[in-house]
C-alpha cells in the first residue's frame, strides 16, 4: 500500500480498470460522480468511452501557450477540441464529433526561445501551434478536460489527429 501512495490518481485509476476489467463490464452507470462515491455498489461507469480508435499522445505541450506536432507538416487548419466527459471521436475523413467547444490553432512560424529549443530538443520536428491570446485564460480549465489535437482540410473533415503530452503547460501553469 505504501507503493500505492507514490503513484498519481490516473495510475491508480488506470490500474484498477486493468485489473477490474471482466468485473468493470458489469458495473452500474450512474448518473454523477458524487452519486459514485455515495453508491452501494463497488464499481460504477460514469461515463463511457467514445467509439471510435484510441489516439496516441503524439504532440507535446511545450509551453502554456505553444504545441510542436512531430512529422506533421504546417498545412491544413489546426483545432484543439475539447469534452468534459471523454467523448471526442476522431474519425479521418469526417468532422470531429462529440466536442463540447473548439480552440482554433496558429501556426507558430518564429523560432523557439533558447530554452524551450534546449528543453524539448527530444521532440521531432513538426509543426508548432500556438493558442491565440485571448483563449489562454480557458488552458486551466481546459487541461482537465479530455484535449484532441486535430489538423482537418477547409471543409472541416479530418486529416490527423492526436492527443497530447501536458507536462509542460502544467509547469508552466503552475510552476509558482
Amino acid at each position: 500500500m505504501k507503493a500505492m501512495k507514490s503513484i498519481g490518481p490516473r495510475v491508480l485509476a488506470l490500474w484498477l480498470v486493468a485489473a477490474l476489467g471482466p468485473v468493470a463490464a458489469q458495473a452500474q452507470v450512474l448518473p454523477a460522480p458524487r452519486v459514485g462515491c455515495d453508491a452501494d455498489s463497488t464499481q460504477a461507469v460514469l461515463h463511457a468511452a467514445p467509439a471510435g480508435p484510441a489516439l496516441e499522445a503524439r504532440a507535446v505541450w511545450l509551453t502554456r501557450q505553444l504545441v510542436r506536432w512531430p512529422g506533421v507538416p504546417a498545412t491544413g487548419r489546426f483545432r484543439l477540441y475539447h469534452s468534459a466527459q471523454g467523448a471526442i471521436v476522431a474519425a479521418t475523413g469526417a468532422a470531429i464529433a462529440g466536442a463540447d467547444g473548439v480552440l482554433e490553432l496558429e501556426v507558430h512560424a518564429a523560432a523557439l526561445a533558447p530554452e524551450v529549443a534546449s528543453r524539448f530538443a527530444w521532440v521531432g520536428a513538426g509543426v508548432v501551434l500556438a493558442v491565440r491570446d485571448p483563449d489562454l485564460s480557458r488552458l486551466p480549465e481546459l487541461h482537465r478536460h479530455q484535449l484532441v489535437l486535430a489538423r482537418e482540410d477547409a471543409g472541416g473533415r479530418l486529416q490527423a489527429a492526436t492527443t497530447l503530452q501536458l507536462a509542460a503547460a502544467l509547469d508552466d501553469l503552475y510552476a509558482a
